[in-house]
């Protein structure tokens, strides 16, 4: 049974969203560790780049444009690895929208386009995935989530709920995949650098407004993605990053009513910081 992943040599692996962020340079730890990589994105314009800096250091990747929200297209890429290799290793479900500021401040379309793009795609994509890894015997699919997917995260409502949709999902599909040999693990991310927030939708500005309400350095990318990738080598369902995403977690198991309140006091923070810009 496939529990953890302790030699990526040879492996199969598709990483969606992988033209940027933590998605490009998982790409590069990957296949670096000796992995087969399908860097996939929007765009081939936004994939080729990333695989030509992988294979330009002699490491193999291949590049795909996939859009997630487009069933068909997941579809034509997990089923070309199947055929090209013989298998489907991993699968890494990185691609993800957000939206910064007030839940009432939301449009209606962006809130479908977001579900479909962190939810929807995810539930599709894997299940897909999940098909060839049970015929196979072996598997993983790794679903990228975050403290937003663990916690209350106000300024970030849409997110919040699309993120902890992907727990439900690991958690109630490991449970599945167990007896196929198909294991299911789940990325909690705190503070990453990430191209995320600068793409973000938002009322004022763009995502980083968030630094402001939460002042925490982020981690460096290459840093927590080292982390990240050796997290898949335990046999837990969670992989923590940074520190504090775990100590966060326990409390909310433990302690609940202090962790709704600290979202309470952050969307009162964030309140006071968007009156400030506005004033300006």
């Amino acid at each position: 049974m496939n529990r953890c992943i302790k030699d990526w040599n040879g492996k199969t692996v598709i990483i969606t969203g992988a033209g940027t962020g933590v998605g490009k340079v998982m790409c590069h730890e990957l296949a670096s560790r000796g992995a087969i990589v399908y860097v996939t994105a929007r765009s081939m314009e936004k994939s080729r780049p990333v695989a030509d800096e992988i294979t330009t250091k002699g490491f193999t990747a291949f590049a795909e444009k996939l859009e997630v929200s487009d069933e068909t297209e997941f579809k034509r890429v997990v089923e070309l690895v199947k055929e090209k290799h013989g298998k489907l290793d991993v699968l890494i479900n990185n691609a993800a929208i957000v939206f910064v500021g007030e839940f009432y401040e939301m449009e209606e379309a962006y809130i479908r386009k977001l579900v479909d793009v962190n939810l929807s795609s995810v539930l599709i994509g894997t299940m897909y995935a999940y098909r060839i890894m049970k015929e196979q015997g072996s598997g993983t699919i790794v679903n990228v989530s975050s403290m937003a997917g663990v916690l209350p995260t106000a300024i970030m409502v849409a997110y919040s709920a699309s993120k902890h949709g992907i727990i439900g999902l690991s958690r109630s599909l490991r449970a599945e995949g167990r007896a196929f040999g198909v294991d299911v693990k789940a990325m909690v991310l705190g503070f990453v650098q990430s191209e995320m927030l600068n793409k973000a939708e938002a009322p004022v500005g763009d995502g980083n407004v968030l630094y402001e309400t939460v002042p925490i350095k982020p981690m460096a990318t290459d840093k927590a993605v080292k982390v990240l990738i050796n997290g898949l080598r335990k046999k837990k369902m969670f992989v923590f990053v940074p520190w504090y995403a775990k100590f966060y977690y326990t409390l909310q198991r433990f302690i609940p009513g202090m962790v709704f309140k600290g979202a309470v006091d952050t969307m009162k923070k964030y309140r006071v910081v968007i009156a400030d810009k506005n004033n300006k």
